[in-house]
């Protein structure tokens, strides 16, 4: 079975939504992987939360996830889109609401 976001008025979970998604990049889905950042993501989220759960990309700042790299080549810099969006380690606050 895929990842599902448990943000319950996030539409990145929910099947009718997710062809018709408009990001450009695919979704990533992340698990809150210390106690700290499990605990801040409940308070924020106003919901119960495991660390077992998924977030969708969608609920946090474009300044919390790493989705490219940078590369200077010959002086010009080229912007490499990931494959796969990695959290930063200052991650903990998110929205229940997608913030894109």
């Amino acid at each position: 079975m895929g990842k599902i976001c448990v943000v319950k008025s996030c539409p990145s979970g929910r099947k009718s939504q997710n062809k018709k998604n408009s990001s450009p990049q695919p979704l990533s889905y992340f698990q809150p992987t210390t106690p700290a950042r499990l605990q801040n993501w409940k308070i924020s989220l106003g919901i119960e939360l495991k660390a077992t759960d998924y977030i969708c990309h969608l609920h946090f700042k474009e300044e919390q996830i790493k989705m490219y790299e940078k590369l200077y080549i010959k002086g010009e810099l080229i912007i490499m889109p990931l494959g796969k969006k990695i959290p930063l380690p200052s991650i903990l606050s998110i929205s229940r609401f997608p913030t894109s």
